[in-house]
Formats: structure tokens, sequence, C-alpha cells
């Protein structure tokens, strides 16, 4: 039965929790080392390709993650799992950081901020009406994206505070995607295959989805960050499949028993090896060499389907 099997594993998964909520704790300070005071106004050219969409992300990461919690709170009494919802307030906190930051950068350079935008209320509707398992799956979408679309924003303008910003939510968004992917195998550990494989192509259709509809509303912050369309895609694409088969390596025991579940770690990004980083950017540089991505993912003739969907969003 489920809850028998939950029962049994309810220990180790507290512990690997705990360790999660020990990591959140220790990175509370992890914007401390933003230069705001070596920040000049960005161009008007920058500060046009990038005040529409920074606002509506910044919007995104301000969640109070009610529902989130409800349903952690759920799943947390369901498995015996008494560590993850301190984890997972911690987690939420983390984000709300990022959307206090980046506010803070948007009244440095005078971009003004919203209230309220349809993509983001589309995600927040499906979060609030969704189960644990489907809550997270909204989530990491948005965060595959963010985890890209902040090493363009980081490239877009010449401002080093945005840069600095951007390199730690990017270092960020790496142990979120480990810590949303841990809770998933957990969660799935005890479906059957077929359920498994069935949400896995439901998440890449969602992803599929996202993907054309994120293009069409920031593509400006896209190519002032000096990526194509495809390049964008193939390491979206990319970081959803490393994502994908952690949460499948999760789900799987190893000859002594055990769990392969992902914990905190220094080197996070190499965990999802196309998870992009801003590090190669050249010190001061607002554009950094061609973006190096993996191969295509598209065979030729769905390239360029692709890119006729892709010309009309033009």
């Amino acid at each position: 039965m489920k809850d028998t099997f939950e029962q049994r594993h309810s220990e180790a998964f507290s512990r690997q929790s705990a360790k999660w909520l020990q990591h959140f704790q220790q990175n509370r300070n992890h914007m401390s080392h933003v230069p705001w005071e070596t920040d000049e106004p960005i161009s008007d050219s920058q500060r046009q390709a990038i005040s529409k969409s920074i606002a509506v992300f910044q919007l995104g990461e301000n969640s109070e993650g009610n529902s989130f919690l409800r349903a952690g709170k759920a799943y947390a009494e369901r498995t015996g799992d008494k560590q993850y919802l301190a984890a997972l307030d911690l987690f939420i906190k983390e984000e709300q950081s990022h959307s206090a930051t980046l506010g803070q950068f948007m009244d440095q350079q005078d971009i003004p901020k919203i209230q309220k935008e349809w993509t983001d209320s589309t995600f927040r509707f499906l979060r609030k009406i969704a189960g644990l398992n489907v809550c997270i799956t909204v989530l990491i979408t948005a965060e595959i994206i963010a985890a890209v679309y902040y090493r363009a924003l980081g490239q877009a303008t010449n401002s080093k505070v945005l840069r600095a910003i951007c390199g730690q939510i990017l270092i960020d968004e790496a142990h979120h995607l480990q810590f949303q992917a841990s809770t998933l195998a957990k969660d799935r550990m005890s479906w059957h295959p077929i359920k498994r494989w069935l949400f896995v192509q439901l998440h890449r259709i969602v992803l599929a989805a996202t993907i054309l509809v994120v293009w069409k509303e920031h593509r400006s912050v896209y190519r002032a960050g000096n990526f194509s369309f495809f390049q964008w895609v193939s390491m979206t694409w990319a970081v959803l499949e490393d994502v994908l088969l952690t949460i499948q390596l999760g789900t799987k025991q190893d000859e002594s028993g055990e769990y392969e579940l992902p914990v905190p770690s220094q080197t996070a990004t190499t965990r999802f090896p196309g998870l992009p980083s801003l590090a190669d950017l050249p010190n001061g540089s607002h554009r950094g060499e061609q973006v190096q991505v993996h191969a295509s993912f598209f065979p030729p003739k769905q390239a360029q389907r692709l890119q006729e969907v892709v010309g009309l969003l033009e």
C-alpha cells in the first residue's frame, strides 16, 4: 500500500529534507554581495529591452505561496517527512528575496513595477487548484524558464548590479531545481511506471507550450542577451531533460536499497549540465561571446516548422 511505502521511508525522507532546510538557512544572506554602490544608469535602449520583461519576472518571484504551503503540509503529514514544510517555507522566502532584490534594482533604475500580468496569473491559478505534484511540476517549468532567462538578462545591459543579481539567482535556481526534483521523486516513488511516464510527457508538453508564449512576451531580453530562438530553446530543453533524469534516478533504488535523491552541494550546477551560468562573461561586459549550447533537439523538418511558428510570433 502507498501509506506503508511512505511510512517505511519517512525517516529517510525527513533526513533528506533536513539537509535542504540547513541549506536554505545558510543561504539567507545570498544577496549580500551585490555591489549596489557601483551601478550607473542603463542606456535608453537597454531600458526599453528589459523594462516590461523584468517587471513580469519580478512579479512572478513574489508569491506568498499559501496554496503551495497547504499542499506541502498535506504531503508532510501523509508521508511523515517532518522537515519538508520548514524547508519549503524557506524556499518560498528565498524566491521572495529574488523579487525584492530585482525590485530594488528596478527602483534604482526608475523601472516601474506591475501588480498583475496574465502569464503570472495563469501560473498562480494552476498552482492554486493543483495538488503538490502538479503544483511543483508547474513551478519547475517556470524555474527552468527562469534559469535561462536570467542568463540572458544578465547579459542584456552593462549593469554590474544586475549581472551580480542574475548570477546569484542562477546559483539559487540550480538548488531550487534539485530541491523540487527531490520532492517529485519522493512523491512518485510508489507510482506505477506508466503513470510516471505519462507525467514526464505532460511536463514536456507544458514546457513546449510555455516556450512559445515566453518567447513572444520576452524576446527583447533574449535578443539583447545574445540568444537566438533556437539557442534559447536548446538550452532550456536541456535543463528540462536534466531535471527529468534527476527525478527518474530518484525513484530508483541502488544495490543497498537506498534512493538517489539530490541533496544540496556547492557545485549544484554540475547536477544539471544544461544549466547556464554567467561565469564565462568578461568582467564588466554586457554581452558575452556567442552562447554555447547543446546541439539542437529538433530534426530538420521539425525545426523548419518550429521556425515558421516563431515567425508568426514576431
